[in-house]
């Protein structure tokens, strides 16, 4: 791969690390994975088949040869057959008006048949200006462009079928990719966009593939993309409605002051619409419920998610504070399971327990298992204030 790309360098507490590349060619990005060891490993996201793979060889219009087209009534464009000597195939292309190159498409119903290859090939485009350009065969049967104003145009770069990116303009718009790391799995995992969420990938340094991931399933201040929000007269608060990149849904949130954390609420006065105006917002101030003069609010990151933040007296400002995870249904449904489980363990072997040493008259109410106690709430507060503490101190001195 070239090696003049534009890269965001992220750093992760792991064996290997992951940088970002733009490719100037293609304009798509690349993922470099680098292991502790130096080795290298590049991977392109293919939207087609949502994997992660090595990144094909840069087609350039040079490297195809034109053998007819056809006008495709239902597109109201025309679509050139041409053979591809980078893949060995023969491929469809289209002529795009605004970059003047070229760009590989997929229309249904349309195959190659080599009887209709013409023996002269000329398309032409007509520009509003007056200008025509001419698409020809060259001297070595490749393609030529030759414009009526600019005479023979260079050989551009072919965009083709795997640098393309799902669109869908129903959310906020996405970042192209993120990358975490899971607490669960103690890895990074690259969040690659598709559609309306993401894909979750983390490398197998058994087969230095990147594999697409399952886990990591815990929703963060990070996963959450705002909607609007509005008053609901049920809980007496505003209310978030965001979208939520693990669930794939909209969801409905309120922010806790007191934890400084969102929380998924059920309020049947509030239900999503998508046509309401979103709320160009930078902060929602939420009822401190007599917590002093404590200013916490919620804001939207640059790239477009859900953050907390903590009044700064001195810069006059909010800071955002350590994202947290988010209290959702499913995860209290998941840790009310574990519990659960934990505790109906717990007394079988408490029933081993007294199976094996009771006498037979010990009180049951007596026993009591202490270590399987579920952490509760104030220890939680108590963890992300000092977690807030820590990342305020460093912002500010």
């Amino acid at each position: 791969m070239p090696s003049a790309y534009e890269s965001t360098p992220v750093s992760q507490p792991d064996s290997y690390k992951v940088t970002v590349f733009t490719c100037p060619d293609r304009g798509s990005l690349v993922f470099r994975v680098i292991s502790q060891h130096g080795n290298i490993s590049d991977f392109q996201f293919d939207s087609r088949i949502q994997k992660m793979i090595r990144p094909v060889r840069i087609v350039r219009e040079k490297d195809l040869f034109p053998k007819y087209f056809v006008d495709d009534e239902r597109a109201q464009i025309q679509i050139m057959f041409a053979y591809n000597r980078v893949t060995n195939e023969h491929e469809q292309f289209v002529f795009c008006w605004e970059t003047k190159q070229l760009e590989q498409v997929d229309q249904p119903g349309l195959f190659y048949r080599q009887e209709h290859t013409a023996m002269q090939f000329r398309m032409r485009f007509n520009y509003r200006n007056g200008e025509t350009v001419d698409i020809v065969r060259g001297s070595d049967g490749s393609i030529e462009k030759i414009s009526s104003k600019s005479g023979k145009l260079r050989s551009g770069t072919v965009k083709t079928l795997v640098d393309y990116e799902e669109q869908d303009g129903y959310i906020r718009p996405l970042p192209k990719y993120k990358i975490r790391y899971c607490r669960l799995s103690k890895k990074n995992v690259i969040y690659a966009r598709y559609r309306n969420g993401f894909r979750k990938f983390v490398f197998n340094e058994d087969t230095k593939q990147l594999e697409e991931f399952n886990g990591c399933s815990e929703v963060t201040e990070d996963d959450l993309y705002p909607q609007y929000f509005t008053h609901s007269d049920s809980v007496n608060c505003s209310v978030i409605l965001a979208w939520n990149t693990v669930t794939e849904q909209i969801e409905k949130y309120i922010f806790n002051v007191v934890l400084r954390r969102f929380e998924q609420v059920q309020v049947n006065d509030v239900v999503y619409n998508p046509d309401e105006e979103k709320h160009p917002y930078d902060e929602i101030m939420f009822d401190q419920k007599g917590n002093g003069d404590l200013k916490v609010a919620t804001m939207i990151c640059e790239d477009g998610t859900l953050k907390s933040g903590e009044f700064s007296e001195k810069h006059q400002m909010y800071i955002p504070v350590p994202e947290t995870l988010v209290k959702t249904f499913l995860r209290e449904k998941n840790k009310k399971t574990t519990s659960e489980v934990a505790w109906k363990a717990s007394d079988l072997n408490d029933a081993s327990d007294r199976d094996e040493y009771s006498s037979g008259f010990e009180d049951d109410d007596a026993i009591v298992d202490n270590d399987s106690t579920p952490v509760d709430d104030e220890r939680l507060l108590e963890d992300n204030y000092r977690a807030m503490e820590v990342a305020i101190e460093k912002l500010l001195f």
